[in-house]
Parts: C-alpha cells; sequence; structure tokens
C-alpha cells in the first residue's frame, strides 16, 4: 500500500476513514490511515470521487482491495460453468496447462456500463503473457487485451487496468488464459468493477456473424445476407458426381470425384447499390480457392426449376485467390458489382473449378459475332461443322457456315472441311470451331483436404449506379471551362 499511499500525497489527498469504508461497501481501510480531522470536508468530497473512480487518480481498483478471499472453482472452463464476480473484490485464479482457460461472469443493470477489469500477478513484476477477453452471452469476443500492452487505465505496480462499455443488460464474461507457456502453471489476481457511462445511444442484440444454415443448396432455401455481416460457411465435400475418363484412358481407370454440394444466399436490394464483396477477411478460408456467382430473380428460378446451371448465365462470376502455390493463406480479396434494379438477387459459393477439369461435352461455338453454341461435335474429327446456318439448334449470333477456300487439311486445319471426290473435291473452313461447353465436376481441394471454411462480407451502398448520374457529375460538366 505504500505506493497507494504515496499517489494520494502527491495529490495532497487522504482519505478519511469513514469515506473509504463507505466507498469500498465496509472494506477494512487500506488506502491510507490519516484521521479525520487532517482534512477539510472539501478534500474529504475529492477523495471520496478518487476512491469511486480510482482510474482518475491513476490508482488501480485491485491495489485498494483487501487480499483475494476468493478464488475460481475448477473446472470453471466455459460459459457454463463460469464463477460470478462479486464486484470490487479481487479473485485469485491460476492457469494450470496452456489450454486452461478461467471463466467468469457480471450482470449488468443498465445500458452502456462501463467494466473496468484489473489484472495483477502479485510477487512478478512483469504482469505479460496473459490474454484477457471480454465475451457477450453467446460467447463472442468483443474486446481482448494482451496483457503485455498497457491497458487504457494505465498500470499501478503489478496491476494493468482495461475498460470497455457493455452495451446491453445481461451477462458478459470476462475470460482469462495464458499465452506464453512460461506463464503456466502461474497465479494471477482478477478484480472487475462496473459503472455507468450516462450514454444514452441504444443497442440492439445483433449477430457479431451469419452462419448458413444447411441445406441451402438451391435458390429457393436460400440464406438471406445481411449488408456488412459477414457470413459464415462450409463446402461440404460430398463428391457425388464423377467423371469418367476420357478417350484413350483405361476404361477401368479410378473415376475422379467431382464436387457436387453448392451453398447459396439471398439479397433483396433496393436497386442503384454498389455492392463490395470481401472473402477470408475476419479470418483465414479453409484450403482452396472459392468462387462466387450472382443471379437475378428470374436466371435463379430457372436454377431452381431443374435447368442445367451451366446452361443458365449469370449476372457475375469470379474465382477468389486465397492460397498462394504453397498452400499458404494471401490477402484477403475485394470485388466490386453494381445492382441497378430492386429486387432479390442470389449468390453461389463454391469451390474454384479447375479450368483444366476434363471435358464432359462439345459443341460448336463461334469466334466471331456476338458469340453462342449450337450441335454437338467431335474435337477429335477436324472441327467439322455439319449444322446448317438457318438450323433452329444454333443459338443467336451463331454463325455456322463454310466458307470455301482454296486447301485445307482435314484433321489438321480447324474446322477443314472437304466434300465430294477427286478429281471433285471442295474444300471448305467452318467459322464455328469445336469448344467444351460442359466441364467436369473437378474442383480446387488441395489433396488430403476434408472440408472447407469459408467466410466473406457482403456491404451494400445505396448510391447511384455510377458518378456520371449524380448531381455533382451535372454541376462539374457546368462549370466554366476554357477549353470547351
Amino acid at each position: 500500500m505504500k505506493a497507494i499511499h504515496s499517489s494520494l500525497l502527491a495529490l495532497g489527498l487522504l482519505a478519511p476513514l469513514h469515506v473509504v469504508a463507505d466507498s469500498l461497501g465496509g472494506y477494512p481501510d487500506n488506502c491510507g490511515t490519516a484521521s479525520d480531522e487532517a482534512y477539510g470536508s472539501g478534500f474529504e468530497a475529492g477523495v471520496s470521487s478518487c476512491y469511486s473512480d480510482p482510474g482518475s487518480c491513476g490508482i488501480s481498483l485491485s491495489s485498494c482491495l483487501p487480499a483475494p478471499s476468493f478464488g475460481e472453482t475448477e473446472p470453471n472452463d466455459n460459459l457454463v460453468s463460469a464463477d460470478p464476480l462479486q464486484l470490487n473484490a479481487n479473485f485469485w485464479g491460476q492457469s494450470y496447462g496452456p489450454q486452461d482457460q478461467d471463466w467468469y461472469y457480471t450482470q449488468t443493470t443498465s445500458p452502456n456500463q462501463n467494466i473496468i477489469v484489473n489484472f495483477s500477478t502479485p510477487g512478478s513484476p512483469d504482469p505479460s503473457g496473459w490474454k484477457v477477453t471480454i465475451r457477450d452471452a453467446a460467447g463472442n469476443i468483443f474486446a481482448e487485451f494482451d496483457t503485455g500492452v498497457v491497458g487504457s487505465g494505465g498500470t499501478a505496480g503489478d496491476t494493468i487496468v482495461y475498460r470497455a462499455t457493455l452495451g446491453l443488460i445481461g451477462s458478459y464474461y470476462v475470460v482469462v488464459q495464458p499465452y506464453d507457456s512460461a506463464k503456466v502453471y502461474s497465479a494471477y489476481q482478477l478484480a472487475v468493477s462496473l459503472q455507468d457511462s450516462g450514454l444514452g445511444t441504444p443497442n440492439y442484440v445483433v449477430g457479431f456473424h451469419d452462419v448458413e444454415t444447411e441445406p441451402n443448396d438451391f435458390p429457393n432455401i436460400s440464406d438471406p445476407l445481411a449488408t456488412s455481416v459477414t457470413m459464415y460457411g462450409v463446402v461440404n465435400l460430398t463428391f457425388n458426381d464423377t467423371v469418367p475418363p476420357s478417350d484413350g484412358e483405361d476404361p477401368d481407370a479410378t473415376y475422379t470425384w467431382g464436387q457436387g454440394e453448392d451453398d447459396w444466399f439471398v439479397y433483396y436490394s433496393q436497386g442503384n447499390e454498389l455492392i463490395s464483396v470481401t472473402f477470408c477477411e475476419r479470418e483465414g478460408c479453409g484450403l482452396g480457392d472459392w468462387q462466387m456467382e450472382v443471379y437475378n430473380m428470374a436466371t435463379a428460378t430457372q436454377i431452381a426449376n431443374g435447368i442445367p446451371r451451366t446452361s443458365v448465365v449469370p449476372l457475375l462470376s469470379f474465382n477468389t485467390k486465397n492460397t498462394d502455390s504453397d498452400g499458404d493463406a494471401v490477402d484477403p480479396e475485394t470485388f466490386l458489382l453494381g445492382l441497378d434494379q430492386p429486387g432479390y438477387y442470389f449468390v453461389r459459393v463454391s469451390h474454384k473449378r479447375l479450368f483444366t477439369a476434363r471435358c464432359l461435352d462439345y459443341h460448336f461455338s463461334s469466334t466471331t459475332g456476338s458469340g453462342g453454341t449450337c450441335g454437338p461435335c467431335d474435337p477429335n474429327n477436324g472441327n467439322s461443322c455439319y449444322v446448317p446456318v438457318d438450323s433452329a439448334s444454333c443459338s443467336a449470333g451463331l454463325s455456322c457456315r463454310n466458307e470455301p477456300v482454296d486447301e485445307c487439311i482435314p484433321g489438321i486445319e480447324t474446322g477443314c472441311n472437304v466434300f465430294g471426290t477427286a478429281p471433285d473435291i471442295t474444300y471448305y473452313k467452318t467459322t464455328a470451331l469445336c469448344g467444351c461447353s460442359v466441364f467436369g465436376g473437378v474442383v480446387e481441394v488441395p489433396e488430403g483436404a476434408y472440408t472447407s471454411p469459408y467466410n466473406f462480407t457482403w456491404f451494400a451502398t445505396q448510391l447511384p449506379p455510377s458518378t456520371i448520374n449524380t448531381d455533382a457529375y451535372q454541376d462539374f460538366i457546368n462549370r466554366a471551362n476554357p477549353y470547351n
């Protein structure tokens, strides 16, 4: 108590005995021994204020409290078995191993109360090596402190003081755990107080994050997205599709397993919204990279009605890159998109599809015009196009004409066709090429991976779809410009 006594002398204040007893709820006087006659009533008020808020005077609460008469009761390793904290009293605890967590709880009585956590290691001048977290009634961490870092209340001897504001009325938990192996089996002391902040800001019960609910494998059973709230999900490696060996391979060869589980989410847009999507920002994702597709109501309904996804064009599709060649996590990626019309938008998340995946179906595709596909073809048969230009099976914009050429080599030169027999041979080349229209279900999952957790944050801001639609831009183009 010498340090505390000196601190009060520096302020020119020493508490009268009855002030100390009242301020500490009947605890013995451990913060000074001066008589009541030593100071006037004006000093009494100042000292009383100092004791009601020791941090304002550079004094830790635990320094003014008697030796602990309360100790943790093992096991108190989770929120169910947490020890109740008596306010303004020291508790002693000890680490019984590197994984030992000591849980304590207190209950707020009004919104926005401040919790003041005093952590100390008596007998040791160095309180570092511990992690102290404050959690809500569901166990979510919303404040975390490293005892090797000076707290918001400063330090006093071997005590570090931390503060946080608890928005809701209810139970909150303080968890102590060593992160330094040298602190394992060491002792500590913990004291907690609550203080009305006077802050009138309303608070609401909201999730720290959202989690997908299985099954959400189709658009009609999608999980809703909340803007700015991180969504957590797991792509289950169900492998319910197989890719048979390709031509020339051993027909008895083991099939390549494909990915069969999709995760679907839905978001309602008010229109004219800018969307940013960030993958793996909150914490590292599982092994492998990801593919995200965005559909509107019309295209999502097609998929829900059984039309193959490979036949439906999404509004947007992109692959993420969350690991490097060594499998280590890289910086999170952010993708931007705009939603013009109001309505429901559907998001599909799955593993990134390998572009080297085996092809399951070949169709003619145009390399000119607006593109499209029509008619099956054999890539090993000269890429011949036998579909007439006016065939109803051709997609709009696909040209399947055979242009006459002087000569070409069938089976060697792409799109070469030969009609007739010698000497009446005519050479043609088609403008449609034989390409892969359906890839195998192979996805990018590293060998040995058994499941793949991911997280992404969908953040929406309602703004004009582009700067050109803003009043600011109209003002800009109407400004005087000598170069116009």
